[in-house]
């Protein structure tokens, strides 16, 4: 009867999806050099509407391969830790499993304790094995602030359902952080355009921000400063900023979540079969 399980062809599969996720990065950071989270903005004054109106120069170009390359990594994570199981199974049918066993091998996604007697894929694990995997399942994630924390498994396995059974993911350049201050010797042939707010009687210059869409696009406004000109060619000089990231959907920057599954996979691994 087999008493080791044999990982390595878990490890195999986790060294490929880090091959991917590398590759990954490579191609995000050379689509986006020199910084690939800083969106480069242009500044033009309009005169109809009195106005310097900042756009979006250009934003990376996702490129068709991607949500491929994208899609190999997470399902070579994803088998990572199905073949994991596949391997309690031998261990605990003291043999190779039958392809309607091999049916109910999977590697489980746990958010409740009572979901564990009679679970569908717990069927073929030994006691010992199954404590150990315990402390890798959602279930032991605690509130902060009314939220859970954040888990790797299910957005892995939620990732792994739709690339596997529905579609490509999506990616895209989605905005994170804008930020615009004004400098007083910005302006150039030109003075800001003051009002009066009539609620505070208080004078200021008028500024306009637009948030940035999602995905973000070339051409898009996001600020307009309203000015008075006084020379040939009027210009304002604002301390501009956006970043933004690759991401899909709501995820979040993409290779961040991708090392985390990385992570996440490896300390599974290391946790019955240490990598020597």
């Amino acid at each position: 009867m087999p008493r080791r399980l044999d990982l390595s062809g878990s490890w195999a599969k986790l060294d490929r999806a880090k091959e991917h996720v590398d590759r990954l990065r490579r191609e995000i950071e050379e689509a986006g050099a020199p910084d690939p989270n800083l969106i480069p903005l242009r500044r033009n004054f309009n005169a109809e509407k009195r106005a310097v109106i900042y756009r979006i120069d250009r934003v990376i170009e996702v490129r068709e391969d991607w949500p491929l390359i994208l899609g190999d990594a997470i399902q070579n994570f994803r088998a990572a830790l199905d073949y994991l199981m596949y391997q309690f199974a031998i261990v605990y049918l003291g043999r190779v499993p039958t392809v309607a066993e091999a049916k109910n091998i999977q590697f489980p996604e746990i958010r409740k304790l009572k979901q564990i007697p009679g679970h569908r894929f717990l069927q073929y694990i030994r006691p010992v094995d199954l404590d150990q995997m315990k402390l890798f399942q959602p279930y032991r994630r605690r509130h902060r602030r009314k939220k859970l924390e954040f888990h790797p498994l299910p957005w892995l396995i939620r990732m792994s359902n739709i690339d596997k059974h529905r579609r490509l993911h999506v990616i895209v350049v989605a905005p994170y952080q804008a930020s615009f201050t004004n400098r007083p010797d910005g302006y150039r042939d030109c003075v800001p355009l003051i009002r009066t707010d009539p609620a505070t009687g208080r004078r200021h210059g008028v500024t306009f921000h637009k948030a940035p869409s999602r995905p973000l696009r070339a051409n898009t406004e996001i600020l307009r400063v309203f000015v008075r000109p006084t020379g040939p060619n009027p210009d304002v000089e604002v301390d501009a900023r956006l970043t933004g990231w690759i991401t899909v959907g709501k995820t979040g920057p993409i290779i961040p979540l991708l090392d985390g599954f990385g992570e996440y996979v490896a300390a599974v691994l290391n946790r019955f079969q240490p990598r020597r």
